[in-house]
């Protein structure tokens, strides 16, 4: 199953709580049979990482993907790494419906920033 979702490079440059979409590519997953979009964003230019840590922090570069569940046959959107945090469910319809799609985004990524800043 390969997605094609006719306009989604639209969010390259889209900002989601003041952070920028920088890429966005597909990746296939094993072989050709599976696919997910994946959505880059680059550091926040105002993070200054102290050298001692190794986690992750909001101002990191992250990913989001979207990728088709294998079994219940709807769509994950998720910051990769966070899955359990941050996994949002879809249907097809709201991936086709381009301002519910951006509400269900910025649901994801505030939800990785929450989990960030508490930490």
């Amino acid at each position: 199953m390969v997605l094609n979702i006719s306009g989604i490079h639209k969010l390259k440059g889209h900002l989601f709580h003041n952070r920028e979409v920088v890429d966005v590519t597909l990746v296939e997953r094993w072989g050709k049979t599976s696919a997910s979009y994946v959505f880059h964003f680059g550091s926040c230019p105002i993070h200054t990482p102290k050298p001692s840590q190794r986690l992750k922090q909001w101002g990191d570069p992250f990913e989001v993907h979207l990728c088709r569940h294998p079994k219940n046959k709807m769509y994950e959107l998720f910051v990769m790494g966070l899955h359990g945090v941050t996994c949002q469910e879809l249907y097809w319809e709201d991936i086709q419906n381009f301002p519910n799609f951006i509400a269900s985004f910025g649901v994801v990524v505030g939800r990785a920033k929450k989990y960030w800043e508490e930490q």
